[in-house]
């Protein structure tokens, strides 16, 4: 999706694109969110800090 994005920006020289649907800006964000929610849950809800998905760094 970033790929996408950035050769479609470049082409149109514009930081967001003309017609750019706003579906995959929704998907983005809902991966995020559940990304950053797993995350919180491995580490303090399962306690299991440092696993080699999620580095405790």
């Amino acid at each position: 999706m970033l790929l996408w994005w950035s050769i479609t920006a470049v082409q149109q020289r514009r930081l967001v694109p003309r017609n750019l649907p706003g579906w995959p800006l929704g998907w983005s964000a809902a991966g995020l969110l559940v990304y950053w929610l797993l995350r919180l849950w491995v580490s303090f809800g399962l306690g299991m800090r440092g696993v080699a998905a999620f580095p405790a760094g």
